[in-house]
């Protein structure tokens, strides 16, 4: 009895301090679509993995955020803004209310504990035209079902400027912040570091209440804004500094919101969210049942030697289970090797499971070894050998995560010519594939609409000419857009090599954006190779080459790329460009450059990172690096962000440098049958023709991913 109320008193004692984790913590969004109540923010963070998509009104301000969670430290995400009383200007778009973009970004510096409070750092809209930039501090404590948080605000975040800048005891330039267009060379779209921290500040708190398994948050804060300067000079009436608000999770993914904010103005809102990293593989319902496993102490199909019409005959069904397009199969003593593409699954271990399944209810005892060959358009990738024996006893019985990964083993593949062999099939090969699909593509936020948007139907053709050469083509047609709003041209002071993107979409209904003839091969051992020649994207038409090394198994690979290309006409058919209307005036768009990069890519192995770097002359004909850094979850899933900084200087306009975010998610999480396609989400706040690299359909890298072993288990297993 005494320990039970000794037990009673610990769980009571820690409700009050907040140190027993017993309710959820609340992660639903505020206005600006991060972690936090309305219009303050708060430490907490979603799990890594997380996407959420949010739209909210507030007069004058519509808002409409996507921000991912790449890691549970880190949050950022970017944000459009209508701003419903103010126009682009009728010079640009006529009577279209003003659009603004923007982007954030929230580090955690502290984990919440039994007695300290989790602790974050964030900045506010620092990039874009840095109408609506901010910094703060803020700290967040849980008690029971409430959820504390207070912060100090600089910039738009605590714009009422209540007190002076704590940090003018280390420097007196604390205390003033500069206009945004008083540094970093005046151009929309800059960092402005300078601002960071800066100029006076006010305090702000919050406290969120959600009853234990109640679907209602109920929100209440006091914030650090009031209003009178507001961007473009846009001052609002503030009546109060407390907003109330409640959140109704209506589902695990749809949040509604409701508030009154600055005492007088209503807020409603919706938010979808989703945890990609979590997301698992869907059920194969439509791909074809696996091979039952042969019961302990059966005979094989076959228990005499092989011959090529044994092999003939498993061909079709190794095919048509693993998804392999086979180029050959042989025998050497007491092993069988298949040469092939796979072609349905992402992960090899996927693959050479069915391939076990397969060979080992039909191939005679004696062979203990079965190896699947990876190639990939010819090139020689690695080899998965499998051991029967071992594999057929994790199968059959409960086995150690060792075992399982002994059984099957990815390793640097042998190159051994398969026709060599005493026994050897080659199928024959079908050199024509195809297929028909639907295509989007959209603009946001720009001055004639805030989303414009394309639906094409897209044909796909590949011949083979070889296993290392082919020639590939995309026609598409558009048939439904609302891109007859798009009417206006940015600005640029470079060779405009993306900003006839309005003319390109705009032309023509059927286009070619891509054809082309491509050769690889295997230059030496890790050391690959390819030329190209065509219509290689949907702007520039041209020849050009690249070489990779790319050692088995290593984090590492350096690549080189040297490109000679043209300006494609605006209809994306035959034709090359020969002059432009730009905004009223006729230029000649007769165009050639001469373009190529040095990459170096990292695969850290701290977290799935992939970091790349590429160094070179882009498009524009500007000298550059680009930084891409990614992280790809076990499931597939990837986010990553991207920057480019060239020497175009002021000349690149708007934006200064490019830069984006992104996230692939496979297909097969979502769809009933293993597919190796992914969608690619891809977000460029500025089109500018600066930082533009040739967009080639096959690089190296991807081609060659098999060689990583990271990425041949599949989630779950070993």
């Amino acid at each position: 009895m005494m320990r039970l109320k000794l037990t009673q008193l610990s769980l009571a004692v820690g409700l009050l301090t907040g140190s027993l984790n017993v309710y959820a913590v609340d992660t639903s969004a505020n206005d600006f679509g991060m972690t936090g109540v309305l219009q303050t923010p708060t430490a907490r963070m979603r799990e890594a993995g997380d996407l959420s998509f949010s739209v909210n009104q507030t007069e004058p301000y519509t808002r409409i955020n996507m921000i991912l969670q790449p890691f549970d430290w880190l949050q950022g995400g970017f944000r459009y803004i209508d701003v419903s009383n103010r126009l682009f200007g009728p010079d640009i778009a006529g009577g279209q209310s003003y659009k603004d973009k923007g982007i954030d970004v929230k580090f955690r510096l502290a984990k919440e504990s039994r007695d300290l409070p989790e602790l974050a750092v964030g900045l506010q809209d620092l990039g874009g035209t840095g109408l609506f930039a901010g910094e703060y501090l803020v700290a967040s404590k849980q008690y029971g079902e409430f959820d504390v948080a207070a912060g100090l605000g600089w910039g738009y975040v605590g714009a009422r400027g209540d007190f002076a800048n704590p940090l003018s005891v280390i420097s007196d330039s604390a205390d003033e912040r500069p206009k945004f267009r008083d540094n970093a060379g005046d151009e929309a779209g800059d960092i402005n570091a300078k601002q960071f921290f800066r100029g006076r500040v006010s305090p702000f708190a919050s406290v969120q209440y959600q009853p234990l398994h109640s679907p209602f948050i109920f929100k209440l804060e006091y914030e650090g804004n009031d209003y009178q300067s507001e961007p473009q000079d846009n001052n609002q009436e503030q009546d109060s500094p407390f907003n109330v608000g409640v959140v109704w999770q209506a589902a695990p993914f749809i949040d509604f919101q409701l508030a009154l904010e600055r005492g007088n103005t209503p807020m409603v809102g919706l938010t979808f969210h989703t945890n990609l990293a979590k997301t698992a593989i869907q059920p194969r319902r439509y791909d074809p049942a696996p091979v039952p496993l042969r019961p302990e102490g059966t005979a094989p199909d076959v228990t005499s030697e092989v011959s090529a019409s044994d092999l003939a005959a498993w061909a079709p069904v190794l095919e048509e289970q693993a998804g392999l397009v086979i180029q050959h199969m042989s025998l050497r003593g007491d092993e069988l090797i298949i040469e092939a593409e796979s072609q349905r699954y992402r992960h090899g271990s996927e693959a050479a499971s069915h391939v076990a399944r397969v060979l080992d209810q039909r191939a005679p005892e004696q062979i203990r070894w079965f190896t699947l060959q990876q190639e990939t358009y010819g090139l020689t990738l690695a080899d998965t050998h499998i051991d029967r024996p071992l594999w057929r006893k994790t199968q059959l019985a409960p086995s150690t995560p060792g075992e399982q990964a002994a059984a099957i083993q990815l390793e640097a593949p042998a190159l051994l010519a398969a026709d060599s062999a005493p026994v050897h099939y080659q199928p024959p090969q079908d050199p024509l594939t195809g297929g028909i699909g639907l295509g989007y593509q959209q603009t946001l936020g720009g001055p004639d609409g805030f989303v414009l948007y394309q639906l094409s139907v897209n044909a796909e053709a590949e011949y083979r000419l070889a296993p290392g050469a082919w020639f590939s083509g995309v026609a598409s047609y558009r048939f439904f857009d609302n891109y007859d709003s798009f009417d206006y041209t940015g600005p640029s002071k470079l060779q405009r090599v993306r900003t006839f993107a309005r003319e390109y979409l705009t032309t023509s209904d059927i286009t070619v954006p891509n054809a082309q003839f491509t050769a690889v091969t295997d230059l030496a051992p890790n050391w690959f190779g390819m030329v190209y020649a065509g219509y290689l994207e949907s702007m520039f038409a041209g020849v050009g080459g690249e070489v990779l090394y790319r050692p088995f198994g290593r984090g590492l690979a350096v690549g080189f790329d040297l490109n000679y290309v043209q300006q494609r006409d605006f209809d994306q058919l035959a034709g090359f460009c020969d002059t432009a209307d730009d905004n009223g005036t006729t230029v000649n768009c007769d165009y050639r450059v001469l373009t190529g990069h040095a990459s170096l890519y990292w695969r850290t192995g701290w977290e799935g990172v992939l970091a790349t770097v590429k160094a070179g002359r882009y498009l524009a004909k500007d000298m550059g690096v680009t930084l891409d850094v990614s992280r790809q979850f076990p499931n597939g899933v990837e986010m990553g962000a991207y920057a480019t900084v060239t020497d175009a200087g002021s000349d690149f306009g708007e934006g200064s440098f490019d830069k984006g975010i992104y996230v692939k998610v496979p297909f097969d999480l979502f769809l009933p049958k293993a597919t190796r396609s992914v969608a690619n989400i891809n977000w460029n706040p500025l089109t500018r023709d600066g930082g533009a690299l040739l967009n080639r359909k096959y690089p190296l890298f991807n081609l060659t991913e098999q060689r990583e072993p990271a990425l041949f288990k599949m989630p779950g297993t070993f």
